[in-house]
C-alpha cells in the first residue's frame, strides 16, 4: 500500500517478496491515499530508467515510469469510506494544501532494501510538513484520526520492488554502478489524491484530484 520504508540499519543479504500475500489487499479493493507522482518529471524518470537497465539479473519487478511516486498520507479503504467522507476529505485537503508553498526535491542517493531499491529524496522537511497538513485535514474531515503517524515519513522514490526471496548481490551491483548519479532537482507544485490498486507486480491508480500548492 505504498507504506513508508525505513532506512536499513545493516546491509541486506536476502530480499523479501514485496508482493507476497497481504490480507488487506483483497481482489478489487482500492485505497484512497495521496502521492507525489514523478512520471512527468524527465530527470527523475531518466534516473530510474538508468538504474532499471542494470537490474535485468535482479529479483525485482521494475516500476513503470508512470508509477514512480512518493507516498505522503493515506485516507482509508474504499469500502470503509462514505461518499460524504470522500467529499469532506477533498474539500479539507484542497483548502489545507493551498497554504503549502511549492518546494524543490532532489535525489540524494540510491539505496538497497529488503523489499526493493529506491532513490532517497531530500529535503525531508517539506515532505513531512505536507504529511502533517494532510493528516490534520483528513482527521478533521473524517472525525477520527487519519492513518499513520504524521511525523513518520521516509523520503524515497522506489525504482523496483523485489518479487522473490533471493540473494541481494545484484541489487548492490546496480547501486555501486549508480552511486555517483547526478539528477536535476524538480519543483513540486501539487499533490495527487488517488484510488490506489495493487496489481501482481506494480501499483496503479486513478486520479481523484490534483491539489495545488501556493507558488508565492
Amino acid at each position: 500500500m505504498g507504506k513508508d520504508k525505513k532506512p536499513e540499519n545493516s546491509k541486506v543479504t536476502i530480499t523479501v517478496d514485496h508482493w507476497r500475500a497481504h490480507p488487506d489487499w483483497r481482489p478489487g479493493r482500492h485505497y484512497l491515499t495521496t502521492f507525489l507522482v514523478f512520471g512527468e518529471e524527465p530527470s527523475f524518470v531518466e534516473a530510474a530508467l538508468a538504474v532499471q537497465a542494470d537490474l535485468a539479473d535482479a529479483p525485482v519487478a521494475v516500476c513503470p515510469p508512470a508509477t514512480l511516486h512518493q507516498t505522503i498520507q493515506g485516507v482509508g479503504w474504499e469500502d470503509e469510506l462514505t461518499d460524504e467522507d470522500i467529499l469532506a476529505v477533498r474539500k479539507n485537503m484542497a483548502v489545507a494544501v493551498a497554504g503549502v508553498l511549492a518546494f524543490q526535491l532532489k535525489i540524494r542517493s540510491l539505496q538497497v532494501g529488503a523489499e526493493g531499491i529506491w532513490f532517497v529524496l531530500q529535503p525531508r522537511e517539506p515532505l513531512i510538513n505536507l504529511r502533517r497538513v494532510l493528516h490534520k485535514a483528513i482527521t478533521s474531515a473524517l472525525g477520527r484520526t487519519a492513518p499513520g503517524d504524521p511525523n513518520d515519513l521516509f523520503p524515497h522514490m522506489t525504482v523496483a520492488y523485489c518479487n522473490a526471496a533471493s540473494d541481494a548481490a545484484s541489487l548492490y551491483r546496480a547501486e555501486e554502478r549508480h552511486r555517483s548519479i547526478v539528477v536535476k532537482p524538480i519543483q513540486v507544485h501539487s499533490v495527487d489524491l488517488i484510488w490506489l490498486r495493487r496489481e501482481p507486480t506494480f501499483y496503479t491508480w486513478d486520479l481523484v484530484d490534483r491539489l495545488s500548492f501556493s507558488d508565492m
